[in-house]
């Protein structure tokens, strides 16, 4: 795995990811850029140093830089959050993450080290695209596809809830599996003959915060990937 590979993955598809977002934009009121993105992202060296390689995958993104897709602005404005956590700018509270960091220390022991992907290639106004537009933005849902394999994680962790299933069913050819203790509809695990990874599906974690389930998802999510050596808390890597 290389960075430059997201980048060539990008050149190959930028005239695809154009065309979505200026179809976006005609179906928004006049009077502004309603469409922010596209967001492209870059593994950091930590993710890519790490024993245990975990991805997060949200719906979408809120206030980013928007652009036609201008490939390096996008990377660099990605390398510049730093995964929330930037030295030199505003770290935005909330429970998205929030939660991130406490699976981030279940899961790899550290912080910032992981890699965090969105379905939705652009948000609108900063919130969730129109239907319209989500129908449009799901013609790039394989890009998300790519990410992962290029990423090759351990797990990955959908925070999509169950209305974006259908999408993944397509993308990924999915299976649900029920985990003890919580509706699949709150929890469930996934398995996709197109990833080896060990995945997870559940609600955005402001929702999970909000109905009180946050505490016994990490819980749950940390014990379905331990390895053999759960006596001693460590996770195993999937061998890739």
């Amino acid at each position: 795995m290389n960075k430059e590979a997201f980048t060539q993955l990008y050149q190959r598809h930028q005239e695809q990811i154009n065309g979505a977002h200026r179809r976006c934009e005609e179906n928004c009121p006049k009077g502004g850029q309603a469409m922010r993105g596209p967001y492209l992202i870059e593994p950091n060296d930590a993710y890519l140093n790490a024993a245990v390689k975990v991805v997060f995958v949200g719906q979408e993104s809120g206030d980013w830089k928007t652009s036609e897709c201008e490939i390096e602005k996008q990377l660099a404005c990605y390398r510049d959050f730093n995964l929330n956590g930037r030295a030199d700018g505003p770290v935005h509270p909330g429970a998205f993450w929030n939660v991130i960091r406490k699976l981030e220390a279940e899961l790899i022991g550290t912080s910032h080290a992981c890699t965090a992907l969105n379905l939705n290639r652009f948000s609108q106004h900063g919130r969730s695209p129109s239907g319209q537009n989500q129908r449009i933005l799901s013609e790039l849902d394989f890009l998300l596809l790519e990410e992962l394999k290029l990423l090759q994680p351990d797990i990955v962790i959908f925070f999509t809830g169950p209305r974006y299933d259908s999408r993944l069913n397509a993308l990924l050819q999915v299976s649900h599996s029920a985990v003890e203790g919580f509706t699949t509809r709150q929890l469930s695990k996934i398995h996709s003959p197109e990833l080896s990874a060990k995945i997870y599906r559940t609600y955005h974690p402001t929702y999970l915060r909000r109905r009180r389930l946050e505490s016994k998802v990490i819980a749950a999510i940390k014990a379905g990937v331990k390895g053999s050596h759960a006596s001693t808390g460590q996770i195993t890597a999937n061998p890739c």
